[in-house]
């Protein structure tokens, strides 16, 4: 009996896996390289060449990877508009501003998630995909992340579509204006329309996929008419990954700055938690993984003292040694990759209530779950206990190797496209 067909269109190349996303996706294809016949596509740039052969290499080749080139634009010279009416323009403003009108243009973000999410792919990597199914004559298309729903518009009706639901798109919105002034009204407005516009996209699908059980029922209450599926995350439960718990004083966070709640969390541990516990003890340090750019160091923590942004790491299990991890997450839908490679490794961690939704984790058993500056620091001082901090992570290695293991979901996405 053939195998089933499945192209993966994806919204980057999954390799280098230095976030959450791309692991998650990552773990998708590689549960099912064995038991289908798998294609998958992006939009690329020749530079990322090499990181593609080694996704390839890590999938034992068994992945057909059909990257669409985006071409690169020729170089032009200045435009009349670039060379004479920008500069007037500019001119002109500073001229108003000196009468007292001040014309800066101020960017509403409700109004940008339209535009930035659920706008139509272009159409020249729409037409690739449509040639990949047509060519390889694919049984299912399986499109992941916010950024590809409108994907579903535009595929034949004769493969299964299936959508990966790594965020709420709503949710997230939502929880972002609850920290921004504006009109409630406006804002209302615009969420309502994102909402309808995010649900009607989604039933365009045959299947919805998402990565808990909270997603899944906030879909079916929003009117999501598709067939939802509720398929775990993984992480690396291998018994050897663990670390060792012996040390408190220094903290981490892992995450990169291009995902908005690691930027709006950092900023809110930095200002209403990080000079509590240094009041209690001069001698926490602070270490942050993942790529951030000088410019939103500098907006986050201010030049804080025993903090370190150490970018992309090679080795996350070393770095996480004898470390607690924080995170202060208080936007987002979704499952926090970073909470489950914490419980994987052996971390002890202090988290919010945003931060483990989706994740059946005990609050004082497994970690702290704190939603206040007070609580959160509290919960951090409180795991100096080392007998706590070794009871944190065990209990939570113990869900972690129940509910998150590399078979779980391998059995569980089978049952899916079966």
């Amino acid at each position: 009996m053939s195998r089933k067909k499945i192209l993966f269109v994806l919204p980057f190349n999954p390799y280098p896996l230095t976030t959450g996303g791309s692991q998650a996706i990552f773990n998708g294809i590689d549960v099912v390289k064995d038991e289908l016949e798998v294609y998958v596509t992006f939009e690329a740039a020749k530079a990322d060449e090499d990181n593609m052969e080694r996704f390839k290499s890590l999938m034992d080749d068994k992945v057909t990877v059909l990257p669409y080139f985006v071409p690169v634009p020729r170089a032009t010279k200045r435009n009349l508009k670039q060379r004479f009416y920008q500069p007037l323009f500019k001119t002109e403003k500073k001229l108003r501003r000196l009468a007292g009108y001040d014309f800066t243009p101020v960017r509403i973000p409700h109004r940008a998630w339209l535009h930035e999410e659920l706008l139509p792919k272009k159409l020249a990597f729409v037409k690739h995909v449509s040639n990949i199914v047509d060519e390889y004559n694919l049984d299912i298309v399986q499109c992941e992340m916010l950024c590809n729903v409108t994907m579903g518009l535009m595929l034949p009706d004769r493969v299964r579509k299936v959508f990966v639901h790594h965020e709420l798109g709503w949710v997230v919105h939502e929880l972002e204006l609850l920290k921004q002034k504006g009109d409630p009204f406006e804002q209302k407005l615009y969420l309502d329309y994102y909402k309808m516009c995010e649900v009607a996209l989604l039933n365009r699908y045959d299947d919805i996929i998402t990565l808990s059980e909270i997603d899944s029922k906030k879909l079916k209450e929003a009117g999501v008419t598709s067939q939802i599926h509720t398929s775990l995350a993984v992480v690396n439960t291998s018994q050897k990954q663990r670390v060792t718990t012996k040390g408190w004083r220094l903290l981490s966070f892992v995450g990169p700055e291009y995902n908005l709640p690691n930027v709006d969390g950092l900023k809110w541990f930095f200002a209403n938690v990080w000079d509590r516990l240094k009041g209690y003890d001069a001698s926490y340090r602070m270490q942050v993984i993942g790529k951030w750019s000088d410019k939103t160091i500098a907006e986050v923590a201010g030049g804080k003292e025993d903090v370190e942004f150490l970018g992309y790491v090679d080795d996350l299990a070393g770095v996480l040694k004898d470390t607690i991890m924080v995170v202060p997450i208080n936007i987002g839908s979704g499952i926090r990759m970073k909470i489950l490679e914490a419980a994987a490794l052996g971390v002890p961690f202090v988290t919010t209530s945003v931060g483990v939704e989706g994740i059946p984790a005990r609050n004082g058993e497994d970690c702290f779950i704190a939603d206040t500056p007070e609580a959160f620091a509290d919960s951090v001082v409180k795991l100096r206990d080392e007998k706590l901090r070794k009871q944190f992570a065990d209990n939570a290695n113990r869900l972690v190797k129940e509910k998150y293991s590399f078979e779980a979901l391998k059995n569980n996405r089978a049952k899916i496209y079966n």
